[in-house]
């Protein structure tokens, strides 16, 4: 109930700001053409030794600005400041834990912000695609096994980057500020989930850690999924490991929050 009471609460929110939607769709939609053209001319040189070809590229640079949203780049500055404030501790009269509280908002904003901008921009790369698909900036659709499997990895990627960013939010109930450490956290999230260049196009040796490290299973993962990389039965590991992840999240989560329920003060922190 109280997910769905934020939910709502985002969607309204996002009516409000319509403008500011409008221009961050036309930003990522610039950065996406911009991003598509370059790794194009890369992959261009030599697409029998590129890791990915011309069509998967732009295919996944498309999915990626479409999950954009979810990427665990920043915190809600409305909700930090109610940490830090010590506001929050009156959320604790309502009948959820502290931890549910800021875990539903936590992923509606997530998965309304990306909903609002990803499906613009998918309808775009699709008309894109249809209306010229001789400008190099096509998006190919998959099959539907890999799109419905794409979908699961999507409401996956949205329950692990949120727990990530309720992560985040612990620091603040114990510092008085954790702006630093949260752009840091923002810019590492940012490279290995795949935002900056495909993770298949890093160096071999680094490989394996790139695979199993959590933030490919935000935006990486999806988009490989959408491309048709993975089979069925490649589809399945590779979604248990993100299902790994998600556990090993909310466990930290819950023991760190049940320590701080015991521990908030109305005057902060």
């Amino acid at each position: 109930m109280v997910l769905v009471s934020q939910i709502i609460k985002q969607i309204k929110i996002v009516k409000i700001y319509k403008i500011t939607l409008i221009s961050g769709i036309v930003t990522q939609i610039f950065f996406a053409i911009f991003k598509n053209y370059i790794l194009i001319a890369f992959v261009g040189s030599n697409e029998q030794l590129s890791p990915m070809s011309e069509l998967q590229t732009t295919s996944y640079i498309w999915v990626t600005q479409v999950l954009f949203g979810i990427v665990p780049w920043t915190v809600n500055s409305s909700d930090f400041d109610s940490i830090r404030k010590g506001t929050v501790a009156l959320d604790l009269v309502k009948p959820t834990s502290i931890f549910n509280f800021i875990f539903s908002k936590t992923v509606s904003w997530k998965f309304v912000g990306m909903m609002a901008r990803g499906i613009p921009i998918f309808l775009f790369s699709l008309m894109i695609s249809f209306a010229f698909p001789d400008i190099g900036l096509r998006l190919s659709l998959p099959n539907m096994d890999n799109f419905l499997l794409f979908i699961v990895s999507v409401l996956l990627a949205v329950q692990l980057s949120t727990l990530i960013t309720t992560s985040m939010y612990c620091l603040a109930f114990y510092f008085t500020s954790i702006t630093n450490f949260v752009s840091t956290i923002g810019s590492i999230a940012y490279i290995l989930s795949g935002m900056v260049i495909p993770l298949r196009f890093f160096p071999k040796e680094i490989s394996d850690f790139l695979n199993i490290q959590p933030f490919r299973y935000i935006v990486d993962l999806p988009a490989q999924i959408f491309n048709g990389l993975y089979d069925n039965k490649g589809s399945f590991f590779v979604l248990l490991v993100q299902i790994m992840w998600i556990i090993i999240f909310y466990a930290i989560n819950l023991i760190v929050y049940k320590d701080i329920e015991g521990k908030i003060e109305i005057n902060g922190g």
